[in-house]
Parts: C-alpha cells; sequence; structure tokens
C-alpha cells in the first residue's frame, strides 16, 4: 500500500479551503501539459501529439491533411459539475450596473467547490478542439449506426437523444474518471448512468496509461484515483 494512501482525503479538503489565484491556475495549465507530454496522444481518438501540441489527421480517404492543436477537455461536461450548486441554480452574482446572474460564469465567480472541481486534473484529458465540441454534454453510451466524428471515426454522437458513443478501448479508463469526479465530489449521477459507469469499470481492466497518469497526477496535484489502483 502506498505511503500517501491516508493523505489523500485530506489533501482534498484541504485544496477546497482556498480559492485558486491566477498563479495557481497557471501551474495547473502547466501541469496539464506536462502529463500530456508524458502520455502524447489524445484520449478518444488515439492520435499521437507532437512535442508542439498538434496532432495530424485526414477526416476521411480523399480529405485533405490537417493539422490541428490539442486542448484539454474535460471527462465530466464543468455544467454538469456545476448543475446542483446554488450558483448555477440562482442569481448569487452581480455586474456594476446591479444586474444579477447565475449559471457557469457565476460558479467561476465565487464558488470555490465549483473552482476546485473544474481545475481537478483527474478531471482533463488531450483532445482534438472539434472534438471536444462534439462530447459537450452529451451522456455516454454504446451507439449503433450514428455519424462517426470528425477525424475520429470510433467517436459517434446522436445528436437527436444528446448521446455520445464511447469507444470500447476507452469505456474503463472514461468510467473510473467519471467515477472518481463523482466520488469524490458527491455529484448526483442518475441510476442508469451509474450503472453503466459502474459496468465499464467492471468489465474493462485499469492499462498501464492510467497507472502511469494516475501517478503524474498525484505527483502533480497530491490526489489519487483508488478505482485504478487499490490504496
Amino acid at each position: 500500500m502506498p505511503a500517501f494512501a491516508g493523505t489523500t482525503n485530506l489533501i482534498i479538503i484541504l485544496l477546497m479551503c482556498f480559492p485558486l489565484s491566477h498563479a495557481q491556475a497557471d501551474t495547473l495549465q502547466k501541469s496539464f501539459k506536462k502529463i500530456t507530454q508524458a502520455q502524447p496522444h489524445t484520449f478518444f481518438c488515439q492520435l499521437p501529439i507532437s512535442p508542439e501540441g498538434k496532432v495530424t489527421f485526414q477526416a476521411c480517404g480523399y480529405c485533405p491533411i490537417e493539422q490541428v492543436s490539442v486542448v484539454r477537455m474535460p471527462i465530466v461536461p464543468t455544467e454538469w459539475l456545476a448543475k446542483d450548486l446554488p450558483c448555477y441554480q440562482h442569481k448569487l452574482c452581480s455586474k456594476p450596473n446591479s444586474f444579477f446572474y447565475k449559471g457557469l460564469s457565476c460558479c467561476k465567480k465565487i464558488d470555490v467547490f465549483y473552482q476546485r472541481m473544474s481545475q481537478d486534473l483527474h478531471n482533463w484529458v488531450p483532445e482534438m478542439k472539434h472534438t471536444k465540441q462534439l462530447r459537450a454534454q452529451h451522456t455516454p453510451a454504446v451507439l449503433a449506426n450514428v455519424t462517426p466524428a470528425l477525424g475520429c471515426h470510433e467517436l459517434q454522437v446522436d445528436k437527436k437523444r444528446h448521446l455520445i458513443h464511447i469507444p470500447e478501448a476507452q469505456r474503463g479508463a472514461f468510467a473510473r474518471i467519471y467515477l472518481y469526479m463523482a466520488d469524490t465530489y458527491h455529484l448526483k449521477l442518475e441510476k442508469d448512468l451509474r450503472t453503466t459507469l459502474e459496468s465499464w469499470h467492471d468489465s474493462y481492466g485499469v492499462t498501464a496509461w492510467e497507472k502511469n497518469r494516475n501517478r503524474l497526477i498525484y505527483n502533480e496535484q497530491g490526489t489519487y484515483n483508488k478505482r485504478i489502483e487499490a490504496l
């Protein structure tokens, strides 16, 4: 059992007591970049990332080859993190003209708990920008006969039902990240979604990539995903 096992929950609690400064946010971005450079490929599409932080892909056999930048993408959408918080549901923020507002902008401004959730390195993975946009707030699922995503033929969406197909190779890692966030921050998951995620966690074994990433994040952030390795 690692010596740091007993300190993980204490670190999370202490982190939540203090709001992020700009310097801390910059440090977290640098940490994400360091982790990505240690494992340089996109999460869903498994495309290699160059030292400059770009990927090269071809959307189809006759399409031109493109090079695009890689961005950080949350596995649990940021609005899902905020949706049950008072800052998201009620008008708690104000502007100089006395206009009060709610929603994600308000949570980013005043809610320390949301700030910590949204900056947790465990929830960030590298991906192409249009893949991040495609993921949006769609619910993870297993689909058939839907249109593949641009440049990533295993990633599919059903826009009518707001579902996103998770490629089989990524289901275990996806589930363990999602469940870590839900368990750590007490997020409310629909029963069917939790059942699906728990099933993927049980059915798809932990990979070497997950273990290495978990240790890299611990080195940067001091928190550990217990679903990846027993503590």
